[in-house]
């Protein structure tokens, strides 16, 4: 593939950087993820896990479960 000109590069170097979703939680979403207790602490931006919970789905994870089973699984209540 042969770039003729700055722009063209740009493009091909923007089209290869990931998306990134700017996800924000209302507050009843907050509401609703701090009564998980998975969870520490919630923002409209971000949140805290448990120590616990950290490391029971690091070892899901290595285990061969896919991050989204982990999220809807409760993996705490697998003899942790």
């Amino acid at each position: 593939m042969s770039v003729t000109n700055k722009s063209e590069v740009d493009e091909i170097t923007d089209s290869k950087k990931p998306t990134t979703r700017r996800l924000r939680f209302a507050e009843q979403q907050i509401r609703q993820l701090e009564s998980n207790p998975n969870v520490l602490h919630v923002t409209e931006k971000l949140i805290t896990y448990a120590p616990s919970f950290k490391m029971a789905a690091v070892h899901a994870h290595k285990e061969g479960k896919m991050p989204q089973e982990i999220f809807e699984e409760d993996i705490l209540d697998d003899d942790s």
